[in-house]
């Protein structure tokens, strides 16, 4: 009778801790998501009052952004600049929810996963006064890779 007691008790204890870990990931990960947005709001806001993106500077623009990826995109979707990739090779842009957005608001945010790396790709694009659309986007972990980090111990 003691034994099955005591085990009950263990029973219960583990799932309230993995319960409480379980939770806690969950609100973690919500905060992370909305500090990784908020920074990406920050960096695209203080690139557009740099000045540095106006028509005609296409070909001047050569930065290190570090692990910041950055998307200039005329106002027909076109991309003008983009500090990761060959602009010659790139889709029209317009139809990416967080372009749409900015064009319309004058601001968008996404967030894309991709199953394969187990990282998020979070986008915030903000509108120029000259009509053209800068966007930032980051890389983070999704909440899977983290949950697989935090429960491997």
């Amino acid at each position: 009778m003691r034994r099955k007691i005591n085990v009950q008790l263990i029973s219960i204890s583990i799932i309230a801790i993995i319960s409480t870990m379980l939770v806690m990931l969950f609100v973690f990960y919500d905060l992370f998501q909305t500090q990784v947005q908020d920074d990406l709001s920050a960096n695209a806001i203080v690139l557009k009052n740099t000045g540095i993106f106006h028509s005609g500077n296409e070909k001047a623009i050569h930065m290190d952004y570090r692990e910041l990826r950055v998307t200039w995109i005329s106002s027909d979707g076109t991309v003008l600049y983009d500090n990761d990739a060959d602009v010659g090779t790139m889709d029209n842009h317009m139809s990416r929810p967080e372009v749409k957005n900015a064009f319309k608001r004058g601001d968008g945010s996404a967030v894309r996963q991709s199953a394969t790396m187990g990282t998020n790709t979070f986008y915030y694009a903000i509108k120029l006064n000259d009509g053209s659309v800068l966007r930032v986007a980051r890389e983070a972990s999704n909440i899977w890779t983290v949950g697989g980090k935090i429960f491997r111990l």
